[in-house]
């Protein structure tokens, strides 16, 4: 198995906290996609928008397992899933020792 971890942001790009079934919905979706998820930790990043403006937000870590690469498609679906649920141009990811925004 392959452990990929999400970083989703935790307020919108107002910079107001998500509705609490925003979040409940998007955990329902990893739980039914994925088979669970493990909730991870927060941190605060930055990123350069194109105004060169460094926007700053609060993560928080959503690991799933998948089987191999032969799941790519459905981890790349929950991935454009996630950027549409949460208003966002890209998403973090980590897995096998790299990063992606996708």
């Amino acid at each position: 198995m392959i452990e990929v971890t999400i970083l989703i942001p935790q307020t919108d790009p107002e910079g107001k906290r998500w509705p609490g079934g925003t979040l409940q919905t998007w955990r329902g979706w990893l739980a039914t996609r994925h088979g669970g998820f493990t909730l991870g930790q927060s941190s605060v990043g930055g990123w350069m928008n194109a105004q060169g403006r460094v926007m700053l937000e609060e993560n928080q870590e959503y690991t799933v397992a998948v089987s191999g690469l032969k799941t790519l498609p459905g981890l790349l679906s929950t991935i454009r899933l996630a950027k549409g649920h949460f208003n966002q141009e890209a998403i973090y990811i980590r897995y096998l020792g790299r990063a992606e925004l996708i």
